[in-house]
């Protein structure tokens, strides 16, 4: 499997879509202002991952919920971070997901994820 095939999965899906109440992309400026942006992003807007994560332990018994963190560069050169969950019922129920935009890296990394979110990627 390619590192882009991992997104076609029906929870990658759910992630792009936001999940069952979804908000719009809080947009990140380089010099960390955020804005929201109505906005449609899909898997197939993504050029390369730079670091993803999940939970796919669906065939299990004991299975209580899906999460996942995607960041990503998309086709015109701005980065996403997608971090998001749903409980054991799946998406639809109980979910939430946070998507952030940004123009550049550095300000994704600045202004969008967490201090421990970074040294989790390896950043």
């Amino acid at each position: 499997m390619t590192t882009l095939e991992v997104l076609e999965g029906y929870d990658w899906q759910e992630m792009f879509k936001g999940g069952s109440a979804p908000d719009p992309y809080t947009q990140v400026a380089p010099n960390g202002s955020l804005s929201l942006v109505e906005e449609t992003i899909n898997r197939d807007d993504v050029e390369e991952i730079v670091y993803h994560w999940d939970t796919s332990s669906r065939d299990e018994s004991d299975w209580d919920g899906w999460s996942g963190k995607l960041l990503a560069r998309l086709k015109d050169s701005r980065y996403i971070f997608l971090d998001g969950w749903c409980d054991y019922t799946g998406w639809g129920c109980q979910d939430n997901v946070k998507r952030f935009v940004a123009r550049d890296l550095r300000s994704l990394l600045n202004w969008a994820i967490t201090p421990d979110e970074r040294k989790e990627i390896g950043l």
